[in-house]
């Protein structure tokens, strides 16, 4: 048979939270309840009696830069507690009067410079606070990383080489390029199709023909600089642009792997008609190079 524990006698008891009195042992310290009350009998250990609301409701105000620390300092409580303690009496500040909703006009802007700009340039376009850019762009989906200009490990890989030859020529001033403007300790540099056009011209001697991503070389020497909205489009960095108005289209937001799975299945399902162009393709190639060297040849001897 089971032996009989031996209860410990109840005696009157003073509630620390309440003050009232009830029967419990030697080491009850609240009432049933006020263990109740708490979560799942478990004593609040900041507890708010009649001082604190009233040091709470005459001092507190949010607006005024660490009158919260100030506060919890005074009680021996964490700044969450006192935030927390604020909001349960109302203390909280209301919304502002002036805050206003986003138009679909300032939406379209939004999207328009997404990529392109940083959130605090078009929070200074729109005339509203850069948080609330932020705020809006994480809401609706959008990266904020801006790819307006090459990275230099984009140009590293468009002319085949290591990023260190890049830099070698960052640091001797023939490619000129532009930090980007972040607030981190090693901002990155940011390289204009222009400024890699002129270094095309300018310094032959430095890169391989036979390395440089051949479509990418081609279009930027006989076609020229593309806009930024389109190389942002094509999922490329690109050169910066005017002040135009937005687009009638809706830019292409999704990551670039998705964008490559979808030209590769593009290039996939045209692959016959490849086969048949590709002597074609082969041969424009090899008229456009040579007739490149003929004009850097002639820029030399004049």
């Amino acid at each position: 048979m089971r032996a009989m524990t031996k209860r410990a006698p109840r005696i009157d008891r003073t509630c620390e939270v309440c003050g009232g009195t009830f029967r419990g042992t030697v080491r009850a310290r609240i009432c049933p309840g006020c263990a109740h009350a708490n979560a799942r009998g478990k004593r609040r250990k900041y507890l708010v009696d009649e001082p604190v609301k009233r040091l709470l409701t005459e001092r507190y105000d949010s607006r005024v830069k660490g009158r919260v620390a100030e506060l919890a300092a005074e009680l021996g409580w964490p700044d969450w507690a006192v935030k927390r303690e604020a909001l349960k009496l109302g203390l909280s500040r209301p919304q502002s009067a002036d805050r206003r909703d986003w138009t679909d006009e300032e939406v379209a802007v939004l999207k328009h410079w997404q990529g392109l700009r940083s959130a605090k340039w078009i929070a200074k376009r729109l005339g509203r606070g850069e948080t609330s850019v932020v705020l809006k762009m994480r809401r609706l989906g959008l990266n904020r990383r801006v790819r307006n200009g090459y990275a230099v490990r984009d140009v590293a890989a468009c002319f085949g080489i290591d990023h260190h030859g890049v830099d070698r020529w960052l640091a001797a001033g023939w490619l000129v390029g532009r930090r980007q403007g972040t607030k981190r300790w090693a901002d990155a540099m940011r390289i204009d199709e222009s400024a890699i056009l002129e270094f095309l011209r300018a310094h032959r001697e430095e890169y391989r023909l036979d390395k440089v991503d051949q479509a990418w070389f081609l279009r930027l020497v006989f076609d020229g600089p593309k806009t930024a909205e389109e190389l942002v489009r094509t999922g490329r960095s690109g050169t910066g642009r005017s002040d135009t108005p937005p687009p009638a289209g809706p830019i292409d937001n999704r990551p670039l792997s998705a964008r490559r799975a979808e030209e590769a299945a593009d290039r996939k399902a045209a692959r016959p008609s490849e086969v048949a162009d590709r002597a074609a393709r082969a041969a424009e190639i090899r008229r456009k190079r040579l007739a490149f060297n003929l004009q850097g040849a002639m820029s030399s001897e004049q």
